[in-house]
């Protein structure tokens, strides 16, 4: 597993961890869990939503920094 997916997976994790805080707050009835539990879980889905597009768009970055590296390094060696 790479560095995007670990980063990922704790996010997923983390949203995760929110369904699991809001079904112990409605089983045991208290007022405030379900709530703390839904904010958890919106927490770790909006930042999986956002860590996913910094990745993608460091990746799109990435590929045309090499398209226009290539596009330059023939020039560079005919001087």
């Amino acid at each position: 597993m790479n560095r995007e997916q670990k980063a990922l997976f704790r996010q997923a994790q983390l949203a995760g961890l929110g369904i699991v805080v809001g079904g112990v707050g409605l089983a045991t009835q208290h007022p405030w869990l379900p709530w703390i539990g839904l904010f958890i879980f919106m927490l770790g889905l909006i930042r999986f939503f956002l860590i996913r597009a910094l990745i993608r768009r460091s990746r799109q970055w990435e590929d045309s920094s090499r398209e226009t590296s290539a596009s330059q390094a023939p020039d560079s060696q005919s001087e």
